[in-house]
């Protein structure tokens, strides 16, 4: 058996050299990998993050037989065409929203309330959770420079996100994209 087999074998029994092996190893040139698609440094490194934190979370379901440069290449490939397919939905809904749209009084009510029904799930947040929500998901700052900003974890924003949508979308009886397109409303200041 090669080494770089042997080095596979010991991070599916869930040796951490192993895993150190592999990626310092690969991060760099997955990073620029990344880089290449994505075009964007910080975004860059959260998919190489992520990447690792998959590879690690994940590691006891990971093949011989299949080389694990390309296992790696293959999950930040993905992570940028999500990336991808994200920014086109925001996209389209920050385009749909066009400030010069005529709503009616008995809509603007309606979302007036909406937007205020939002900022007070908001204020319920604890505060953490509350700050890390608002630069990432209304100010649209990226998981990475929140990171940076408020010195934790880019894994840190992300699970703080996902609570904070949870308790949203409970106390609002709402899903994730009606809180989207009102969360792209507060952004856009349309009122």
């Amino acid at each position: 058996m090669d080494k770089e087999k042997e080095i596979v074998k010991g991070l599916i029994s869930g040796n951490k050299s192993s895993f150190r092996f592999i990626y310092d190893k690969y991060s760099k040139e997955l990073y620029y990998y990344a880089l290449g698609i994505v075009k964007d440094k910080l975004l860059s490194e959260d998919i190489v993050q992520e990447t690792f934190v998959h590879l690690w979370n994940n590691h006891q379901n990971i093949s011989l037989n299949y080389p694990i440069n390309a296992y790696l290449y293959k999950i930040v490939k993905n992570a940028c065409l999500n990336q991808y397919r994200h920014q086109k939905v925001v996209k389209k809904y920050e385009d749909s929203f066009d400030k010069n749209e005529a709503f009616s009084e008995e809509e603007k009510s309606e979302l007036l309330e909406l937007i205020d029904k939002l900022k007070g799930s908001i204020e319920k947040l604890p505060e953490k959770c509350r700050k890390i929500f608002v630069l990432s998901c209304v100010e649209g700052l990226k998981y990475g420079e929140v990171a940076e900003d408020l010195g934790i974890s880019t894994n840190t924003v992300k699970t703080q996100v996902r609570l904070a949508y949870k308790r949203i979308r409970e106390d609002l009886d709402v899903n994730d994209l009606e809180i989207f397109s009102i969360i792209i409303l507060l952004k856009t200041s349309m009122f």
